[in-house]
């Protein structure tokens, strides 16, 4: 099906979505401490943006008698685009990524507690104490007061960079990433895969991703026009695509296409349905495919779900040696893997970690994060 969708359509598309469908715990993808009890986290700017809400998870024991303000302080620790201001206990103001609300200037923060993102009710501010299960929500606006919603799961800034693209496209000084994210329709993995696009001055979506066409014979992206019709990758096929830009994996803004990309810039098409899907961690597309175009699978190792939570695979049909060490240099499991079983990390702490896989003495390296 062509796939026209204009930016107004887009914009429209995410706010039907966002009314008639209920985020819930299991939409969360940022997840913060360690403990058997949970507590979550919407921040919602009330900014008129298209993306002025955000979830985060935290997790805690309930003896350690922690506040709503540590939740605010955890997720401030972990995100270096997430900052609090606090005066004498008071909150004054929250900045994430391009949102921001100066405080009392003109109004000021509302705090609100509840079992579930719908239903929720003000509270006596941030000092309230943590409880299992329960959402903890902060809003702009005190006069009136509103009720925090959920436009979209908060991604973490640490979770990808343009340096872990080791190749380029093009040539240039400048540099852009292009991320397409896949979603399987039938289990909803995803697939995301990135490119470095080196170019002088800027350059349109649509060069870039002719740019890629033209070096890689595995993506194909046609278009009518200025139109995106579909974008091809290996097995992986998708006709209808939201569009974003961003400078890091926490600032998906939705976008048109028509745009010329400059220096550092990221752009992103994520496909599916969800109101809340944007592009997600991707894999450096010739580094780590996902999926075998006939070449030897010595040649060619996936490692996934990336993020992995519980489990994490090896794509591979032959008895290898794997080490996985943390950003340290500490090793943390050693063994053989044939690709026939999945390696537990559900221990490890959430952070990014290096995958060896020792190919005949040849050792290849990955990255994975574990959230």
């Amino acid at each position: 099906m062509t796939n026209k969708i204009t930016f107004l359509s887009l914009c429209l598309f995410l706010f039907s979505q966002l009314v008639f469908s209920q985020f819930t715990r299991d939409d969360i993808q940022f997840w913060i401490g360690e403990g058997d009890s949970e507590a979550y986290l919407v921040v919602d700017f009330r900014d008129d943006t298209t993306d002025p809400s955000f979830a985060w998870g935290f997790r805690f024991n309930e003896e350690e008698d922690l506040s709503f303000k540590d939740i605010l302080m955890a997720v401030e620790a972990a995100e270096p685009k997430f900052t609090t201001d606090f005066t004498g206990g008071f909150l004054e103001d929250i900045t994430y990524n391009h949102h921001s609300r100066l405080s009392g200037e003109p109004d000021w923060w509302s705090t609100w507690s509840g079992t579930d993102v719908e239903n929720m009710e003000m509270n006596s501010g941030v000092s309230e104490e943590l409880e299992n299960g329960r959402w903890y929500g902060i809003s702009y606006g005190f006069s009136p007061t509103k009720m925090p919603t959920v436009t979209y799961p908060a991604y973490s800034s640490l979770w990808f960079s343009i340096e872990e693209l080791d190749y380029a496209l093009g040539e240039g000084e400048n540099t852009a990433v292009i991320v397409v994210d896949f979603v399987d329709s039938e289990d909803n993995d995803s697939a995301s895969f990135a490119w470095k696009i080196k170019f002088d001055g800027t350059i349109s979506v649509k060069q870039a991703l002719t740019l890629i066409s033209d070096s890689d014979n595995d993506f194909q992206a046609n278009f009518d026009g200025i139109d995106l019709l579909d974008i091809t990758y290996k097995a992986m096929r998708g006709d209808a695509w939201l569009s974003y830009k961003g400078t890091d994996m926490s600032n998906w803004v939705l976008s048109e296409m028509a745009i010329e990309l400059t220096d550092r810039q990221w752009f992103g098409f994520a496909h599916g349905e969800e109101y809340s899907r944007r592009p997600f961690t991707p894999i450096p597309a010739e580094e780590n495919p996902v999926l075998s175009n006939g070449s030897s699978e010595l040649d060619r190792i996936a490692i996934y779900p990336n993020p992995a939570t519980s489990e994490l695979h090896i794509s591979i049909a032959q008895n290898v040696e794997v080490k996985i060490y943390d950003t340290r240099g500490a090793l943390l499991y050693s063994g053989k893997n044939d690709g026939s079983r999945a390696i537990d990390v559900s221990l490890f702490q959430q952070g990014v970690y290096i995958l060896n896989v020792d190919l005949h003495g040849n050792t290849e390296q990955y990255r994975f994060i574990k959230k």
